[in-house]
């Protein structure tokens, strides 16, 4: 990975009454480039201070037409049939439903910050910054993570958001599927640690 303090080359395009514009060559991918020590990037990025590397504020964020997000934006309830399936470096394996009948979680999608993120979701720990691209909203942080305390013999579990992705479909926009995947980090009391991941797959629909 690049430093933002490294070697930057400026590309600039002239026109009969001067700069029309400029760019940075190369142009730097999310995240592959560095935050410097301060926390800055080049003119057009930002640092995101979960990864210190920088991101894009031009381009796809902030581009997005209004009527786009506002099929994303609400509160959208998961399916009975949802699950969350656990594997874990110790030999557990599980599935479970994530949103019973009985106590249906309920995703909430707000507008995002202005030149950071399109949208934000606020499911469970970690709330994640998406991105709107090609009607598809998926994870724009830089994997997010949180850390809940736990009851014995836990100490505590950590999540980090590696996938986060909600598709509505044209044909009924009041459906969607979210399907995301977390890496969970279990701490023990006695000093123990045990590595997890965990794969979401929700069907969702739009109260």
């Amino acid at each position: 990975m690049r430093a933002f303090f490294s070697t930057v080359a400026v590309v600039c395009t002239l026109a009969s009454l001067g700069v029309s514009g400029c760019r940075y060559d190369p142009e730097f991918k999310d995240g592959q480039l560095q935050c410097s020590p301060n926390g800055k990037c080049p003119e057009g990025y930002s640092c995101r201070s979960a990864s210190n590397t920088c991101f894009s504020t031009i381009s796809p964020v902030g581009g997005v037409p209004q009527v786009i997000l506002n099929r994303f934006i609400g509160n959208w309830t998961l399916a009975p049939t949802s699950s969350v399936k656990t594997t874990c470096d110790d030999g557990f394996v599980n599935t479970n439903p994530l949103s019973p009948v009985t106590m249906p979680m309920v995703m909430k999608i707000s507008p995002g910050i202005p030149g950071e993120s399109d949208l934000e979701s606020d499911l469970q720990c970690p709330k994640v910054g998406l991105r709107v691209q090609n009607a598809v909203a998926h994870l724009f942080d830089a994997a997010p993570t949180c850390t809940n305390s736990a009851a014995a013999p836990l100490q505590t579990q950590t999540w980090t958001a590696t996938q986060f992705d909600i598709v509505i479909p044209a044909a009924n926009p009041t459906t969607a599927m979210h399907t995301a995947a977390y890496t969970r980090v279990d701490t023990f009391v006695n000093g123990g640690v045990v590595n997890c991941t965990q794969m979401v797959t929700a069907p969702m629909t739009k109260n």
